[in-house]
C-alpha cells in the first residue's frame, strides 16, 4: 500500500490515500493499524511538503536569531523564557532572513545558488530540507 500512496501529492489525493487506509485503522489488526498509521504520516508530510513548495516562507512571531560571525542560534520566547530551537550556519541565517513572507521557494532557492555558489538542483533541495525541519519546529509558517 505504501507504494501506491506515494504517488499522491495533491489535496485530493491525500483524500483519496486517507479514505484508502481508514478501514485499516477501524478494522485491522495491531500491525495492519501501525502501517495504516504510518502512511496517514506519510501522506501529511506530503501535503507539508506540498504547501511549502507553493508558499512564502514567513518567520512565526516569538522567534529570533541572534549572534555573529559563523554561528547563529534560533531562540523562541514562550511565557518568558527563551528556549534554543537550532544552531545556524550563515547559510541557515541567509535563509532564515529570506523567510520575510516575500519571497518565494524558487526565488530564495535562486539566491543560495548565487551567494553560495551551489547547483540550483543542490540548493533547491537543501532549501526544501532546511525549511522543512524550521516547519516542524514550528519557526516558520
Amino acid at each position: 500500500m505504501r507504494a501506491v500512496l506515494r504517488l499522491f501529492s495533491s489535496r485530493r489525493g491525500f483524500l483519496s490515500g486517507l479514505a484508502a487506509v481508514m478501514p485499516a485503522v477501524f478494522l485491522g489488526r495491531p500491525r495492519q493499524l501501525q502501517a495504516a498509521r504510518a502512511d496517514v504520516k506519510d501522506l501529511l508530510s506530503q501535503l507539508e511538503l506540498e504547501s511549502l513548495r507553493s508558499g512564502r516562507p514567513r518567520r512565526s512571531l516569538g522567534f529570533k536569531c541572534s549572534g555573529s560571525g559563523e554561528e547563529f542560534v534560533l531562540r523562541t520566547q514562550t511565557d518568558g523564557t527563551q528556549r534554543s530551537v537550532c544552531v545556524l550556519n550563515e547559510t541557515g541565517k541567509f535563509i532564515w532572513d529570506a523567510c520575510d513572507g516575500e519571497h518565494t521557494i524558487d526565488e530564495i532557492s535562486k539566491r543560495v545558488h548565487e551567494t553560495f555558489l551551489v547547483t540550483q538542483r543542490q540548493a533547491h533541495i537543501d532549501l526544501l530540507g532546511f525549511l522543512w525541519t524550521l516547519k516542524a519546529r514550528g519557526a516558520i509558517q
